[in-house]
């Protein structure tokens, strides 16, 4: 039976499921001050606004993407938390906990 920590890792990888949104993860990921507006973002991902308000709205839903407002712009980030358990729910998912009782394929 899963629990409502395994619906919030499935919608957190669920964001991750579309190439668009992979792609803005690695533009987040890559910038060097860790942020970028929204302009920024449309130039770097070659995106039309409307598809990347659609995958932005995503990626904030689930806490991995975050804004901020400075000035007239709005500069998006990714959220260290996420960072963090995506990484950790990655590395649980690989790591086999009961390698003994699994069959060999």
């Amino acid at each position: 039976m899963h629990t409502p920590h395994d619906e919030k890792i499935a919608r957190l990888f669920r964001s991750l499921s579309h190439p668009r949104r992979v792609m803005l993860f690695r533009i987040l990921l890559e910038t060097p001050d860790g942020e970028l507006s929204y302009s920024r973002l449309i130039a770097e991902s070659g995106l039309r606004p409307s598809s990347l308000s659609h995958h932005l709205r995503e990626m904030t839903r689930c806490g991995l993407v975050a804004s901020r407002r400075k000035g007239v712009n709005v500069l998006f980030f990714l959220t260290p938390q996420a960072l963090s358990r995506a990484t950790e729910h990655v590395n649980m998912l690989c790591t086999p906990q009961d390698a003994p009782h699994r069959r060999a394929a």
